[in-house]
């Protein structure tokens, strides 16, 4: 799991006005896609629990605002990003009256990608990717963020066609096979061999996405022949991310894309609207 310089804006302030209450009362984007509003929303939860946990929550209103630069629905974390970013604010409010343990085991409770957008960094995550352990390298990593604008893909929904998927077309587990593989990656990664550890970068949710939308199969094709050194879906989708060597390659492919959809407007990836890039 990689941090990437791609967020969204969180804001928390409490008062003592309407105790008990926690809301969202402005909200704007830079993306499109449904935000939720109401008490559904992750970020709004995590208040919510914070202030239970310490035994505040009749105590104060809670008023969010949040900006997003995220895609919404996109395998990008997004959501858990802006509980992340909730806990951390709050917990400051309070002046970090809760430990890092304390707030990492909040965010799990919210969804299993929380404790990783509260630790940030590089890590490897298991369980339900919620058992962080740090990885600390010396190479930047660079990578292009290709996104449909008007697609979006809901998590639960693919999760239930990948087990339909799995327990008609193999029975797979997570064998010995596929944790040294994830061994090899970080050891590649560690001793600075980019090109071993990209080629050993893989998503098993692709099997069934593309079945579902074989039009973004054939654009991580077409990154890979722009110049990405590997192409993947990243999360549940649908963003596929292409590896590049630096900012200038990944610019170079980004004008590429540009220049594509001006000749080859037809291109059954464009059928979702334009593609929003992101190096």
């Amino acid at each position: 799991m990689q941090s990437v310089d791609l967020f969204d804006e969180v804001t928390v302030k409490l008062k003592e006005k309407n105790k008990g209450k926690i809301y969202i009362n402005k909200y704007d984007s830079t993306v499109g896609g449904e935000f939720p509003m109401d008490e559904s929303n992750l970020a709004v939860k995590a208040c919510d629990q914070y202030l239970k946990q310490i035994g505040e929550r009749d105590n104060f209103e809670a008023i969010l605002s949040v900006r997003k630069n995220i895609p919404i629905q996109a395998g990008l974390a997004g959501g858990s990003a802006d509980a992340a970013a909730s806990l951390i604010a709050i917990n400051e409010i309070f002046e970090n009256r809760l430990s890092e343990n304390e707030i990492l085991a909040i965010g799990s409770k919210l969804g299993a990608d929380v404790p990783f957008c509260i630790k940030g960094g590089l890590c490897l995550g298991t369980g339900k990717g919620d058992k962080l352990s740090e990885i600390s390298v010396d190479n930047k990593l660079y990578m292009i963020l290709v996104k449909p604008r008007f697609l979006s893909v809901s998590t639960p929904m693919l999760f239930k066609l990948f087990d339909k998927w799995e327990k008609s077309e193999r029975a797979i587990s997570f064998t010995d096979t596929k944790i040294s593989k994830t061994e090899s990656a970080i050891n590649s990664l560690r001793d600075g061999n980019l090109e071993s550890f990209y080629r050993q970068l893989s998503n098993d949710f692709e099997d069934v996405f593309f079945n579902l939308h074989p039009e973004l199969e054939k654009l991580k094709s077409k990154l890979l022949e722009l110049g990405c050194w590997t192409a993947n879906l990243t999360g549940s989708g649908p963003t596929i991310y292409g590896t590049v060597a630096d900012i200038e390659q990944g610019n170079r492919i980004v004008r590429k894309l540009i220049a594509d959809r001006l000749n080859n407007p037809t291109n059954s990836y464009y059928k979702h609207g334009p593609l929003d890039i992101r190096v």
